[in-house]
């Protein structure tokens, strides 16, 4: 009775991340990464656009906040939406980005039957953000108001019924999701070992949306957000091959109010927060 019951509610889940996907689909959403190529070039070799900002939608989905940069713009209000009952939830009131509900509603349903996934934490006022730091009994793992990503309703905090916080490290089900998330465009955000870079402590449970190219390159490449964003400024544009597809992962600034765009090509922009955008664009 039981297994029936939560293969019902998985099959629910699924249908609503579905319903997600199609709703809000990314330029990225129907491809999965197999092969990347760098481009070790500020060349592209396919015509840009000068297009003003202003008309440009900031994804965010690559925005760096950590203990160093502070959040400067919050998230739109009608992106904010109720985890439940596309995803299960610690309580009722959590809410996510709805790019972020998307993904993580897609990659509980792959896991569906195995284990009882669920989200304790999405976004966060800058009001909570200040409660829980200053209550913090451990500030290691909680950032100051401003400086964390759950204000931005992109990262999330899953868990797993029957196995507390303190063990969920090394465990089977962290390990499946840590393996699969890039998958979905997620990525483990805090990883064990790099904490020099991220300046937060390991927590298994903490994973951030990117979008699917950036997440499977950095997984297959073992780096976290900061040395992402370090290694695009650096290469100043990546090619990559998903199943036949063609991206460019552009690093690029503002000239005179203006971004260089491709031309004829869908594309997505995220501001980095550490001066540059991000374009990704598909041929």
């Amino acid at each position: 009775m039981k297994k029936a019951l939560i293969l019902t509610l998985c099959m629910a889940v699924a249908a609503v991340g579905f319903f997600f996907n199609m709703r809000h689909n990314t330029i990225e959403a129907a491809y999965t990464p197999s092969a990347v190529h760098t481009q070790e070039t500020y060349e592209p070799a396919f015509p840009l656009t000068l297009m003003p900002y202003h008309l440009l939608t900031d994804t965010g989905y690559l925005k760096l906040v950590n203990r160093d940069l502070a959040i400067t713009t919050q998230p739109v209000a009608i992106d904010i939406v109720s985890a439940w009952p596309t995803v299960p939830v610690r309580v009722m009131d959590i809410n996510l980005h709805r790019t972020t509900l998307s993904a993580i509603s897609s990659l509980l349903a792959e896991a569906c039957g195995t284990w009882e996934f669920f989200i304790s934490s999405g976004h966060r006022s800058n009001a909570l953000q200040q409660e829980l730091y200053e209550n913090a009994a451990n500030r290691a793992y909680v950032l100051p108001p401003g400086h964390s990503e759950h204000e931005l309703g992109l990262a999330a905090d899953i868990l797993v019924m029957g196995i507390p916080m303190s063990e969920m490290s090394g465990s089977k089900p962290m390990q499946w999701l840590t393996e699969n998330a890039w998958q979905h465009g997620l990525v483990l955000r805090y990883p064990q070992g790099m904490e020099h870079v991220t300046g937060v402590a390991y927590e298994p449970w903490h994973f951030r949306y990117v979008g699917r190219v950036h997440a499977w390159y950095m997984h297959r490449h073992g780096m976290v957000l900061e040395q992402y964003l370090a290694h695009l400024e650096e290469q100043g544009m990546l090619n990559i091959l998903l199943d036949g597809v063609e991206y460019h992962v552009i690093y690029t600034h503002i000239v005179d109010g203006n971004l260089y765009v491709p031309s004829g090509m869908s594309f997505n922009v995220s501001a980095s927060n550490r001066g540059g955008y991000v374009i990704t664009a598909r041929i």
